[in-house]
C-alpha cells in the first residue's frame, strides 16, 4: 500500500507500552517527529501469533 510503513518490534506487554515501542520506531525511521499522530495495528491478547484486532491513533511524544 502506497504511503504505509511497516514495522515489526518485540512484543509489548500493555497498550502505553505499545504507543512508546510504536513512537520510538517512527521517530529512529524518520517517518514521524513528536506531536505528530501516527496508526498502530497490533493483537490483544499481546503476543499472540495471528491476533490483529486492534487499530489505534497515538500522537508521538519523544521521550
Amino acid at each position: 500500500v502506497w504511503g504505509v510503513h511497516s514495522v515489526h518490534t518485540a512484543d509489548a506487554r500493555n497498550f502505553p507500552e505499545m504507543e512508546r515501542k510504536a513512537a520510538a520506531a517512527a521517530i529512529a525511521d524518520s517517518f514521524a517527529k513528536d506531536g505528530e499522530r501516527i496508526v498502530i495495528t497490533a493483537g490483544v491478547p499481546f503476543g499472540t501469533p495471528g491476533a490483529t484486532n486492534i487499530l489505534r491513533i497515538a500522537r508521538v511524544r519523544k521521550e
